[in-house]
This record gives structure tokens, C-alpha cells and sequence, in this order.
């Protein structure tokens, strides 16, 4: 697996069973074995109401953010279009998130919406870093990620603020490296 964050890409620690503290995307199917393996210390689903998994036992429920969006870009009948209020959500969540766990994020597919989640986050938690940077090591991680459009353009203003705030967070600690783990 290859990793994604700051400028030397090297993640934050590991945590009590070894994993990076890390983001890591899967998609619904394989999410079960996933959380079993990494424990994640959060858990973003990104999938309408009817696909949304169960809170792992060992999560709180604040600890699971659950998106209910389908993977469109246009407005489509009898489908959930990303909206700013699920942006807002997804970037209050993300700061939240300390960076020192593992963090899985999933959709159906593990392609669209997980992918634009991840880089959302990635570009939260690495606030000077380059956003193109992130972009490729994202598509180096995951050739076939595709990061949802409308979800990233809707997030857009939102990532610089909540940059700041985690470039403050960061401020009284060394760095601020957050790595992107694709699991497949």
C-alpha cells in the first residue's frame, strides 16, 4: 500500500496493533473485514440510508459520521445529491478526528465518494501541503479513484478554513502528516 499526506508522506504513528494512523478507504462490501483488522478509532459512510452499516461495537456513535448520499454530480430523481450540509458534517467531523488512529471512510464502491472524503480530509489534516500533491498520490494509491465532483467543489471553502484550524492544532506539536491508505 502506498501512502498519501505531507511533503514527505510518512505517516503520523501507528497505533496499539501496529497500523499507520492513517485514512483508509474501502469499499461496502469488504468494510466488515476492515473494521475488524484496523479498528478504526472513526468511521465515515458515505452511502444512502438504506446501504448505511451498523456502529461497530468498539465506536461510539459520534465517532461514526453516516452521510446519506447517493454518487451523483446533477440533481436525479429518487437519488440523495451531496449537498453544502453534508460537506459541513464531513469537515466538522474531520477535524475532530486527531489524526493518531486509523480513520476508515467507505462508499459503495470505493471510488467516488470515499475517494473525495479521503482527499477532503487528507488536505484538512495537511494544511501546507499542495492540493495537487495530495490529488496524485491519491491516484497513485487508487488509479481508479475518481473523488466525486460536486462533493469537492461544494467542499472547497469549507477545507481552507478548517485547515486553519488544524494548522493551530498542530502548531504546539511537530508536524502535521496525515497518510491515505487504499484497501484493496
Amino acid at each position: 500500500m502506498q501512502t498519501i499526506g505531507s511533503k514527505n508522506f510518512s505517516p503520523l504513528s501507528t497505533d496499539a496493533e501496529g497500523y499507520e494512523a492513517a485514512i483508509y478507504v474501502c469499499n461496502l462490501r469488504e468494510l466488515p473485514a476492515h473494521i475488524e483488522t484496523l479498528r478504526p478509532s472513526r468511521l465515515i459512510s458515505l452511502v444512502p440510508g438504506y446501504e448505511q452499516p451498523q456502529t461497530p461495537a468498539h465506536l461510539k456513535t459520534h465517532q461514526h459520521l453516516r452521510l446519506e448520499l447517493d454518487d451523483i454530480a446533477a440533481p436525479l430523481a429518487d437519488h440523495i445529491l451531496p449537498e453544502a450540509s453534508h460537506v459541513r458534517r464531513l469537515v466538522d467531523f474531520a477535524i475532530g478526528w486527531e489524526g493518531d488512529a486509523p480513520l476508515l471512510i467507505h462508499c459503495a464502491a470505493g471510488i467516488s465518494r470515499s475517494t473525495a472524503t479521503a482527499y477532503i480530509t487528507a488536505c484538512i489534516h495537511n494544511p501546507s501541503a499542495n492540493e495537487a500533491e495530495i490529488a496524485q498520490k491519491l491516484r497513485d494509491v487508487s488509479p481508479t479513484a475518481t473523488p466525486n465532483r460536486r462533493f469537492i467543489a461544494l467542499a472547497a471553502r469549507k477545507v481552507a478554513s478548517a485547515s486553519a484550524i488544524i494548522s493551530r492544532r498542530h502548531s504546539n506539536r511537530n508536524s502535521s502528516r496525515t497518510t491515505v491508505r487504499s484497501i484493496r
